[in-house]
């Protein structure tokens, strides 16, 4: 008796012989290259380029680092405004105040979160010229 997939001591291949057919070989049809702007930026910074799928993405400034940039230019334009109404440059007097300290406050927070503290730097600024103007403006109202 002969196990299956054997066959007696015949000398013959177990196998049916196949013949061997060359494969039929599709025309080559041309394919459109990918548009530009798929991919990641390289290092040149142009899209399309090869580049690495997970570099760190920007962080974003914090609120108030935001909030006391605006103060400052609210400030800002209260003082240029008093020129024109005295009464104005009182108004920039806590816009200018509270803007520094939001500024410093957000500023230490964008520093923790690795977002770098250029909006809260920005804010210090423009809050602290109102406030110095307004207190050199004092000085000089106060002299007379």
């Amino acid at each position: 008796m002969t196990q299956p997939h054997q066959v007696p001591n015949s000398g013959q291949w177990p196998y049916q012989a196949q013949q061997w057919q060359q494969p039929q070989q599709q025309p080559q049809q041309w394919q459109q290259p990918p548009a530009p702007g798929y991919g990641y930026p390289g290092p040149s910074g142009y899209p399309g380029y090869p580049g690495h799928p997970f570099a760190p993405q920007p962080q974003k400034p914090s609120g108030l680092s935001v909030a006391g940039m605006i103060l400052g230019l609210v400030a800002i334009a209260f003082l240029l405004l008093s020129l024109v109404i005295p009464p104005m440059g009182f108004v920039s007097l806590p816009a200018a105040v509270v803007g520094i300290a939001l500024s410093s406050v957000g500023g230490a927070q964008d520093n923790r979160s690795g977002a770098g503290y250029g909006m809260a730097t920005a804010g210090v600024i423009c809050s602290f010229f109102p406030l110095l103007l307004f207190v050199i403006g004092l000085a000089f109202w106060f002299r007379w």
